[in-house]
């Protein structure tokens, strides 16, 4: 997936996150808000895949993600839309407008991604491959 190291060398430290709640639309669930984004929380290959269904998401549907959620962008979003944010786009209503929009193959490639978790990151990896490489390669345009 990239060529993002799996963990920073000794000597390379690696920036936090801006505290900004619009972007917070974008992290995975558990990264969101205030949530310490060390250790545990730290960088898990599965974050970037889960981000990467919510912007697929944004590009099927020609809108940005608060408007899809409905969010007025004068108000500070509340932690309970952007925790909802997979729910949506997961739900019955989400898939359909995605597939009307852009297709079963483009809907199968965002579904997977808010989904994956893997249990380790080879795993991810290799279901990252099978799932979203592997069908946008046989994409014809």
């Amino acid at each position: 997936m990239g060529n993002r190291p799996d963990s920073a060398d000794l000597d390379e430290t690696t920036e936090r996150p801006l505290e900004n709640p619009w972007f917070d639309l974008y992290r995975h669930p558990e990264t969101q808000f205030n949530v310490p984004r060390e250790g545990r929380n730290g960088f898990q290959k599965s974050y970037n895949v889960y981000s990467l269904g919510v912007v697929l998401y944004e590009f099927a549907v020609w809108k940005p993600i608060h408007i899809v959620l409905g969010l007025d962008r004068k108000q500070r979003p509340r932690a309970a839309a952007a925790k909802g944010v997979k729910t949506q786009l997961l739900s019955h209503k989400g898939i359909s407008t995605l597939k009307s929009e852009a297709g079963d193959v483009f809907a199968g490639i965002v579904k997977f991604c808010p989904s994956a978790e893997a249990v380790d990151d080879q795993t991810l990896q290799l279901e990252f491959w099978e799932n979203v490489v592997t069908v946008f390669d046989g994409v014809l345009v």
